[in-house]
């Protein structure tokens, strides 16, 4: 049996499992979904270091 879901596997885990869950995206400032685009490898990988301090927070406080 297929299920029907609108979002992410965020909601996915929610009707399944009924627990909460998160879907990260990671972006700049003023990206909007309908416009943002990686445009280089550079900006993909500032993007990941600029992000990288509240990640390793959020992995720590899982891990604990």
């Amino acid at each position: 049996m297929d299920e029907i879901i609108g979002g992410d596997m965020d909601d996915w885990i929610l009707d399944t499992f009924n627990i909460p869950a998160v879907t990260n995206e990671l972006g700049e400032h003023g990206q909007y979904i309908n416009s943002w685009q990686v445009r280089s490898k550079e900006e993909a990988l500032k993007i990941c270091e600029d992000n990288t301090p509240w990640l390793e927070y959020t992995y720590q406080k899982l891990g604990s």
